[in-house]
């Protein structure tokens, strides 16, 4: 299924400006940065993950659900070699261009709801 994703092996920051500095989440599988469009100058998220099986079944399983409100939409994804987040060497990442979704982390956001229950 990830096939049919358009994964464009062009350089990522050809297209949007990536604010490296700008960390706005974190989990197990990568970090969450700022970027803007440069065409548009829109503010999207940017996911970081290592390019490995499981970060291509992440996109399939992120894209089967797009239909779904409560999905963050993917606008796109890029597969490059990156030494910025391994100093020591180039390592090929995915990176997955979403709609910002203001709000804080989503777990943190969940554990306040459920204590305040």
């Amino acid at each position: 299924m990830v096939d049919s994703i358009n994964i464009k092996t062009t350089n990522l920051e050809d297209d949007y400006r990536l604010f490296w500095r700008d960390r706005i989440g974190f989990g197990a599988n990568g970090s969450v940065y700022s970027c803007v469009c440069k065409r548009t100058w829109k503010n999207y998220a940017v996911k970081v993950i290592q390019d490995k099986p499981r970060a291509r079944r992440e996109i399939e399983m992120q894209m089967a659900c797009q239909s779904s409100k409560y999905v963050v939409p993917i606008i796109d994804v890029y597969s490059n070699s990156c030494d910025k987040l391994n100093k020591n060497k180039r390592n090929k990442y995915i990176f997955i261009v979403m709609e910002n979704m203001r709000g804080g982390e989503l777990f943190s956001l969940i554990e306040n709801y459920s204590s305040a229950l």
